[in-house]
């Protein structure tokens, strides 16, 4: 058995689809969609077809493409898993490959070369991974073998436990075991630097700002933002953690409620509304709800009828908001968060 990183699309716009249809693609576009590929056996012939799709490219990157397109096509066997990065609910879905390469000529561009897949946690946070898979999971390939450090092993005691044993030695199996020239797996890929600094930074909030300790890192950015704050006490649980205002004295407009959750939890509907109650008994004028662990899809859906209420935010905006306004972060909280900025080059920028 194997663990697949797939993705679905440079911006995540094929997830939805994916899920829905129970399926992963090979979203390639143009002429690749008008025929089946299941004939191309061999690297050979899935590179000629490759540079006869899409002439013009570097041959370093025919090589690269070729690696996903058998994986797709030959290499992922029933059973194998696959972990798809959402960038649209900043969470990982993983999924059991249950059926071969199909190729389905009546279907809509890109969702013609398809494989089934039985989704078994659409909504995994990626709080819940260790690093060192999520290093793994920054791979800037669409599709690639993850096999570093029992990652399969571990991905399936997550699913079945809930939580990730600790990464043991490879087996002299997985040692020995090397990619062929045309396939890729986490040992030869190009990774994003930039997400694997993020990674870093998610995991080291996650070890060091834990309930009001987060609170008080959320409650920072928002002073950093312009905001007067009040922030709770520790153990208070009123249903908010942080008032917010404007002006100079708090008094202004807009005034924030915010509730926030700290650690691996999802957060779920009741959560939310919730808020909305403690809004209103604060006089509040909108509400903010900060969730670590990110939000179940029940949320999500609510974010259209409550945009001009409550804005959420996940493990991924407050990276963000960090990075945007560090300079004006606590001091304290800046040598707990001890970050520097580089400048390195855009792999996706350079030339295969």
């Amino acid at each position: 058995m194997a663990l697949w990183l797939v993705r679905a699309g440079a911006h995540g716009e094929f997830e939805d689809a994916f899920i829905t249809k129970g399926q992963i693609c090979l979203t390639w576009d143009g002429a690749a969609q008008a025929q089946s590929l299941g004939h191309l056996n061999d690297a050979e012939s899935i590179r000629r077809a490759i540079r006869s799709f899409y002439p013009g490219w570097a041959d370093g990157k025919y090589v690269q493409h070729a690696g996903q397109w058998r994986a797709f096509l030959h290499s992922m066997q029933p059973g194998d898993l696959v972990a798809m990065p959402r960038k649209r609910q900043k969470s990982i879905a993983i999924g059991e490959v249950v059926g071969g390469y199909e190729f389905d000529a009546a279907a809509s561009e890109p969702f013609r070369h398809t494989r089934k897949v039985r989704w078994i946690d659409v909504e995994r946070p990626k709080v819940a991974f260790d690093p060192d898979l999520l290093n793994s999971f920054s791979a800037m390939s669409t599709i690639c073998q993850i096999k570093r450090n029992d990652a399969e092993q571990r991905v399936r005691a997550l699913l079945k436990i809930g939580s990730m044993p600790a990464a043991s030695a490879r087996s002299a199996a997985n040692q020995s075991s090397k990619p062929s020239a045309d396939e890729e797996d986490d040992r030869d890929i190009e990774v994003d630097p930039g997400q694997i600094a993020r990674n870093q930074i998610r995991t080291h909030i996650s070890r060091k700002f834990v309930n009001h300790d987060f609170a008080r890192l959320i409650d920072s950015i928002l002073r950093a933002q312009g905001y007067v704050t009040a922030i709770g006490p520790v153990g208070a649980d009123r249903g908010v953690d942080i008032l917010a205002g404007s002006g100079p004295l708090g008094f202004g407009e807009p005034r924030l409620c915010v509730q926030v959750k700290s650690g691996d939890v999802v957060v779920d509907r009741p959560t939310l509304s919730e808020l909305v109650g403690v809004k209103a008994r604060f006089k509040a004028t909108y509400g903010l709800l900060v969730s670590w662990g990110g939000f179940k899809k029940t949320v999500e859906d609510e974010r259209l009828s409550e945009f001009f209420h409550v804005r959420m935010w996940d493990a991924e905006d407050v990276i963000d908001l960090v990075l945007e306004h560090y300079p004006r972060l606590d001091e304290d909280i800046r040598e707990r968060l001890p970050l520097t900025q580089i400048w390195v080059l855009d792999p996706t920028l350079l030339d295969v």
